[in-house]
Formats: structure tokens, sequence, C-alpha cells
């Protein structure tokens, strides 16, 4: 792909080699990023989390990574994620996550775009998300895409879109 600005991003799957990256994008972004991220942001990814976050089978748990191909080293910059609702097989709880020097440049259009196609080609017809409220660009953004938004626990909105055939019409 290539972004607004020219550079190149490649997007594939995760990969189990992946750990060590995730750890230290994790380390990349800043405390406020981790919270609206994550809530109750820790310090650090335990080893517990880096297994869920790469814990993953191509079907129920599904996560993308966008490599700048242009930067030395290709580095990962981004990473887009759903997994399965047990409950309900057609939902999944979806999250998007770019380190903050590389936002704003597309990236999480094109990883969301990517993820909805592969969670409609598994059967997956909802995307749901927690999502704080002071994160209002977001939930603002989401409303766009027919998203329902509704409060939850405290600060915390619940978010649900259904999933268009064509991940283009979902993501503009």
């Amino acid at each position: 792909h290539t972004l607004r600005d020219g550079a190149r991003l490649l997007v594939r799957s995760l990969q189990p080699g992946d750990r060590d990256e995730i750890a230290d994008g994790y380390e990349q972004l800043s405390p406020e990023s981790r919270r609206l991220r994550f809530f109750n942001a820790p310090e650090h990814l335990s080893e517990r989390l880096l297994d869920y976050l790469t814990d993953v089978d191509g079907v129920d748990r599904v996560a993308l990574v966008a490599l700048a191909i242009d930067e030395p080293g290709t580095p990962g910059v981004a990473v887009a994620r759903y997994a399965r609702d047990h409950r309900d097989p057609t939902t999944a709880e979806a999250a998007v996550t770019v380190l903050d020097t590389h936002r704003n440049r597309g990236i999480a259009t094109i990883l969301l775009t990517s993820l909805v196609d592969e969670a409609v080609a598994n059967g997956i017809t909802t995307f749901t998300a927690s999502v704080m409220w002071e994160n209002k660009a977001l939930l603002d953004g989401l409303r766009e895409y027919g998203a329902v938004v509704v409060p939850d626990e405290p600060g915390v909105a619940a978010v649900s879109v259904g999933l268009p055939h064509d991940a283009t019409a979902f993501v503009g």
C-alpha cells in the first residue's frame, strides 16, 4: 500500500516472531495512547498479555501488522486485531493501534479495511469495541460509519458496528 505521503506499507498477518516487536512497539506508545487503548495500561506488557496479543489462529483471532517497508529495518508501525465472541460467533471485538509517530497517515484505515475483509471472509458481521468516552475523535469517526454507541461501565462506551461485504464502504 502507498500512504498519502508516498511512504509504502506492507500489511501481513501477525507471526510468532513478531512478539518482541509488539513489546517494543508498546514501549514507544505515549502513556496517553496506552491508556486510551488498554484503559488501565501497564508500564510494560506482561508475558501473559503478550501471549494474549500474539495468540492468533487466522479465523477466530486475527491480527494484522503494518510494516513501514521504506524505513530501515522495516519496522512494525501498527496492529489491527479482532477476537471472535464465543457467545455470538458473528461478532468480534476489534482494535487498532498505531504508533504515535505514524498517526494521521492513513495507516489505521488501510489496516481496518484489511481486517474487515478478513472478518467478513470468516463469517463475522459485527465488530464491537470498548472505547473511553474521552476518545471523542474515535467515537465520532465510528458513528460516521454507522456505529451504535451506548454507555457501558463508567467512563466507557460500548460500540457496535455492522460490517459491509465491501470493506471500502466501511472505512471510506
